[in-house]
């Protein structure tokens, strides 16, 4: 209506006011209330959005799986070292140390004696060897089994007393008439140098005490534990009429291996009186 812009102001004023033609008065219109505005559903997320969530569920499922195959791989690793020491340890245990001594002649009273010499150097290495050899290879080297005659001391070893019978020296017999022995047998076939290969190094001490420096037959030593070269070992053999591979006693195969030939005598006692009359036999057999 003309002058009237605003509903309210109209409604305000027309109300009470009886139109003409007795009709009831204007009243106020109630005023409609106008339902809330609708809300657009947010919009789907794009496809791609979906697309790069489930990249990115694969690339942590990846990456777990290279994680976990990791830790198996690490764990096989761990499981690998335990069995190696397990090796180890159980290697180290089953050192047939009582076999050993059995095999050097050392008998149930020594025993106590000769372990209470393993507590300290140089025998102590028998305990920490690990392989049965080596251990073998240490008792030959630094253990002696002596009576009491002074000829058959052994400065350099620890040594453990026995009856003459079993002393790794004389063996119950006379060293010198053993040597003497050698001597005859030498001199019958004509042998006048001799090469031992092998031998504990007293054993060494006693040998170049009966075969003395300037006597006959002529006796030089090589210790069982140094390798030798195939031209060494035929020089040897040219510069000697015997070579004897001395078994039972520190001897290494790559020392022993290069010495083959008709004036090789090959002899496998541990003692030294009896490898002494060993020798004199087959010097005598040989001629």
């Amino acid at each position: 209506m003309p002058g009237f812009d605003d509903d309210d102001a109209w409604q305000k004023a027309v109300d009470g006011v009886r139109p003409l033609g007795g009709r009831p008065p204007h009243t106020a219109k109630p005023r409609p209330v106008e339902p809330p505005p609708r809300v657009a559903p947010a919009p789907a997320p794009p496809r791609v959005v979906e697309v790069e969530r489930v990249v990115e569920v694969e690339r942590v499922v990846e990456v777990e799986r290279v994680v976990e195959v990791e830790r198996v791989v690490e764990v096989e690793k761990v499981v690998h070292r335990v069995a190696r020491v397990e090796v180890e340890v159980v290697t180290q245990v089953v050192i047939p140390l009582a076999a050993l001594l059995d095999e050097r002649g050392v008998e149930g009273p020594e025993r106590p004696r000769v372990l209470a010499a393993m507590a300290e150097a140089p025998l102590s290495g028998v305990i920490e060897a690990t392989d049965a050899q080596v251990a073998r290879e240490l008792l030959d080297r630094h253990l002696a089994l002596r009576c009491d005659q002074p000829e058959c001391a052994a400065p350099h070893a620890v040594t453990i007393e026995v009856p003459r019978a079993r002393c790794e020296a004389c063996g119950g017999s006379d060293l010198d008439r053993d040597g003497a022995r050698v001597r005859d047998a030498c001199a019958a076939a004509g042998v006048r140098s001799i090469l031992i290969v092998g031998g504990s190094p007293t054993y060494r001490v006693v040998l170049e005490r009966i075969f003395p420096a300037g006597g006959r037959p002529k006796v030089r030593l090589i210790p069982g534990d140094r390798p030798r070269t195939a031209d060494k070992a035929r020089a040897d053999l040219a510069a000697n009429d015997r070579v004897v591979v001395w078994g039972g006693t520190i001897l290494n195969h790559a020392t022993s291996a290069p010495y083959r030939g008709a004036n090789v005598i090959t002899l496998s006692h541990r003692g030294l009186s009896g490898m002494l009359r060993q020798l004199a036999e087959r010097l005598g057999s040989k001629g």
